[in-house]
């Protein structure tokens, strides 16, 4: 009647939190593979060895503002630690 044809609104925010979200999930499993590594590497090192090179890189990001990849690396520190007793 008034000419008036209804479309979707259009976001480009949405499309641009997938590709963050997505982003966060390929990080996140790059950094599990990353430590799943060095956790193998343990049968070279003691634990203490291990725990120390894993806080060394938790500083790393910590320093370089990339929080989530140090809480992470934290988790793994007390995974490894657990093992140890």
């Amino acid at each position: 009647e008034h000419g008036i044809t209804p479309s979707s609104i259009k976001k480009p925010f949405r499309q641009k939190f997938i590709d963050s979200k997505e982003k966060e999930d390929s990080q996140k499993a790059s950094y599990s593979r990353d430590i799943q590594d060095i956790i193998e590497m343990k049968d070279k090192t003691s634990t203490d060895k291990l725990a120390e090179e894993l806080e060394k890189e938790m500083r790393r990001a910590a320093k370089n503002l990339n929080f989530e990849k140090a809480a992470f690396i934290r988790d793994k520190i007390a995974d490894v630690r657990g093992r140890e007793n």
